[in-house]
């Protein structure tokens, strides 16, 4: 029984190695050459591997890429977690803002696809009740929330929390959209200046 169980866990690594090669043969493939590059037969041309063998790991190549989304989100929580470390609701806000900017600038096309695909599981429902289903979002809107009631942040705007934590959201997200695709040429430094408006529009929640 012991040898059974064994080999069934060295089955499910090797299993679990061969799945990770996959989506980051996949990474490489969108990053090099877009979306439109990946195929099943360049996966499995990156890695060595029977194209009709992919499919015991995903049915699609659709399927690939949620995974990779969700892959991504959850680099982008673990990023944001550990960059929000501050003393204050404003420091910390700030630190985390500027994790999602460095993200996205470090991870462009992982981010690009995160956004713009059909989104995974995550993602769906609808208002913005939803988006703290969302654990990176989550951890921006608990510090707002943190914020708020400790009188560090003003609701003076007429804005509640939600409303708040989804302003910032939106304008980290449009930032970091802009420096990847319509400034990604931007002969000033655009870095610079993200952060400086990141952290005039978290001045004004005070």
């Amino acid at each position: 029984m012991i040898l059974l169980m064994e080999k069934k866990s060295t089955r499910e690594r090797r299993r679990a190695r061969t799945a990770q090669a996959l989506l980051d043969a996949a990474m490489e493939i969108i990053t090099e050459r877009g979306v439109g590059a990946l195929s099943m037969r360049e996966i499995a041309q990156r890695i060595e591997y029977s194209p009709s063998g992919l499919y015991e790991y995903y049915a699609s190549k659709e399927e690939i890429l949620d995974a990779l989304c969700e892959q991504g989100f959850v680099q982008l929580t673990w990023q944001i977690e550990h960059a929000a470390q501050g003393n204050t609701a404003e420091q910390r806000l700030y630190e985390l803002a500027l994790a999602y900017l460095d993200f996205a600038h470090q991870h462009s096309q992982l981010y690009l696809l995160m956004f713009n695909s059909a989104p995974p599981q995550i993602w769906q429902g609808r208002g913005l009740q939803h988006l703290s289903t969302n654990p990176a979002y989550n951890k921006l809107l608990a510090i707002v929330r943190a914020g708020v009631e400790s009188g560090e942040f003003s609701a003076a705007s007429g804005l509640d929390i939600k409303q708040l934590a989804y302003s910032i959201w939106a304008l980290m997200h449009g930032l970091a959209a802009l420096r990847l695709t319509r400034l990604s040429n931007a002969s000033e430094d655009i870095d610079a200046t993200n952060r400086q408006v990141m952290q005039a529009a978290i001045e004004r929640l005070r």
